[in-house]
């Protein structure tokens, strides 16, 4: 499907003034003050934008898109989001996780959750591990969820807090080695995300 955005006032981030937007599939193939409609004899769709501002997605790094909560008992448990209220936020990439609730919330869902979000128009990936050490993972392996599993790009880890699990230099170093060479062998970041609480260590742990 190739569109025509005409007439769109446009950020990058910087202002660029305004731009006629040629999208092919879901890339952007050009952006220029004038496209014309003949510049291309397989224009399928062209909207007239006048009044309307583009902008680069922002991207979330760190979003419970399937909930958190849960500290205050089974009432406390939060909804999952939905892709509207991500887009109206001008997201359009998340990162999604768990949080200290290993146990109600689960990574199969979390990862069902990120493929319903891609197919509503977004990109999304997901970190394996929670708060804890072991890491809760899908394959039983941090490495394994990387190079096996699409939307894996790292795992999550909580540290100088008191829902953690107060892992050693040693468990961490494990987790960062796996992390890294999960991600050398996908081809993907590899990114160990870590959740720095108020405990008195601050970020002494690293």
């Amino acid at each position: 499907m190739i569109t025509l955005l005409k007439n769109v006032y446009c950020f990058g981030p910087k202002p660029l003034g305004m731009r006629d937007i040629l999208i092919c599939g879901d890339r952007i193939y050009k952006l220029r003050p004038e496209i014309g409609c003949m510049d291309n004899g397989i224009i399928e769709r062209i909207y007239y934008c006048d009044g309307l501002l583009a902008f680069p997605g922002i991207i979330d790094q760190h979003l419970h898109i399937i909930g958190g909560g849960g500290e205050s008992g089974f009432d406390s448990l939060i909804s999952e989001i939905n892709a509207d209220d991500i887009l109206k936020a001008g997201v359009t990439t998340v990162v999604g996780l768990l949080g200290a609730d290993r146990c109600s919330k689960r990574l199969e869902a979390l990862y069902a959750k990120s493929k319903a979000l891609e197919r509503s128009g977004l990109t999304s990936y997901i970190y394996s591990g929670s708060y804890s050490v072991p890491p809760v993972t899908i394959t039983s392996d941090i490495m394994h969820d990387l190079v096996y599993i699409d939307k894996v790009i790292g795992v999550k880890i909580a540290l100088s807090d008191h829902r953690a699990s107060h892992p050693g230099i040693h468990e961490l170093l494990r987790l960062a080695s796996d992390a890294h060479l999960g991600g050398m062998l996908s081809g993907k970041a590899g990114v160990v995300h870590i959740h720095i609480g108020d405990g008195k260590a601050g970020l002494d742990p690293l």
